[in-house]
């Protein structure tokens, strides 16, 4: 009795290209209760049973369009920086500022950074402040900020992502401590007819904002 050749046909199984076997014409060549077998690899000996109704023809238009939503899975999307603030704003004569505070531990050696923007001019402020907590930090920033404007009758524009010192210094918060430092930061506000505070999201791409971090890092890390 002479065995015929098992032939195997390329073909598609849940979504993975298999080889199965066929008939002379080509046709699943099903065994009884309708299973086809199936491999992987052609050179491997391990060999499956599927539903003849589960193995179809390789649609190659499917295949692309199967392998292109893969790869849009795949794909994480960059993360884009935030738009700058400076590019939103309206008014030509309006002073940005960027006002940020770091510590080395919480207390412990603090710094301030401050970016002030009025229209093509730019001054950037790295400044030690000695031992602190990043509240204290924040708020001085703000402080400083503040007393480096000598045009009050400009409206001022000042961006933190300190929530602490927005709250306090708007009255939203009451603060417990650091009552005389945020009487004084209140004293500066006050000489500007036209100021507004905005809190921003830290470390979310906004250059003046990473800016104003990196001055106040700086600062620490020099000690002077």
């Amino acid at each position: 009795m002479v065995m015929e050749e098992i032939k195997w046909k390329r073909m598609m199984f849940k979504g993975c290209k298999v080889y199965a076997q066929v008939d002379e014409d080509g046709a699943l060549l099903a065994q009884e209760g309708n299973k086809v077998g199936i491999r992987y690899q052609l050179d491997q000996n391990m060999q499956y049973w599927a539903s003849a109704s589960s193995v179809k023809e390789i649609d190659e238009n499917q295949l692309k369009k199967s392998k292109s939503e893969r790869d849009k899975k795949r794909k994480t999307p960059e993360k884009q920086p935030s738009p700058s603030p400076l590019m939103e704003t309206k008014d030509p004569n309006a002073i940005i500022v960027f006002t940020d505070g770091a510590c080395e531990g919480n207390p412990g050696p603090a710094g301030i950074g401050i970016v002030l923007q009025y229209r093509d001019q730019k001054k950037e402020i790295s400044r030690f402040i000695g031992p602190g907590t990043n509240n204290i930090a924040e708020l001085t920033a703000i402080k400083i900020a503040l007393q480096e404007i000598k045009s009050p009758h400009l409206p001022i524009i000042l961006y933190t992502d300190s929530a602490y010192s927005a709250k306090t210094l708007d009255g939203s918060w009451k603060a417990k401590k650091n009552q005389k430092l945020i009487e004084e930061t209140k004293k500066e506000m006050v000489r500007f007819s036209n100021l507004t505070i905005i809190k921003i999201k830290g470390h979310a791409g906004i250059e003046e904002n990473e800016t104003a971090d990196q001055l106040a890092r700086q600062a620490i890390k020099k000690r002077g």
